[in-house]
């Protein structure tokens, strides 16, 4: 769906009246909250537009344990799987992460086949977004 609002708000109609006068801070408020919102919402927001995060391409072994290092030096609230690069269609049977005892991250996942084998053994490259918090 496409939004297509040239102004959400006419504050000309609105000042005019004595009600209006007397909520014109409010009325410029919603205006300017209104305008912000289509226009972000119009603009091709991104995950880092809006969250505390970073997606980082990684490349994991499935069924073992990998180390992730982030950017930041902030803790990580969570971890999800955003994208899997391979010429094979992926299921992500299970995925989980944790903190080891030296702070690293360390991310477990299993893959299946799209044929339903999970007989993998090799690296697959995906992306993951790391939230902070």
């Amino acid at each position: 769906m496409k939004l297509k609002i040239s102004n959400v708000i006419d504050l000309s109609r609105f000042l005019t009246t004595r009600s209006g006068q007397e909520l014109k801070e409010l009325l410029e408020y919603i205006s300017r909250l209104g305008d912000e919102v289509v226009t972000s919402l119009t603009s091709n927001l991104t995950y880092e537009d809006n969250f505390l995060c970073e997606i980082k391409q990684v490349s994991i072994r499935t069924g073992t344990s990998n180390i992730i290092k982030t950017s930041k030096n902030l803790p990580v609230k969570e971890i999800r799987i955003r994208r899997v690069y391979d010429d094979i269609y992926f299921i992500v049977s299970s995925f989980g992460w944790t903190y080891t005892a030296q702070g690293e991250i360390l991310v477990n996942s299993t893959f299946i086949s799209q044929g339903g084998s999970s007989d993998i053994n090799r690296e697959i490259v995906l992306d993951l977004i790391i939230f902070y918090g």
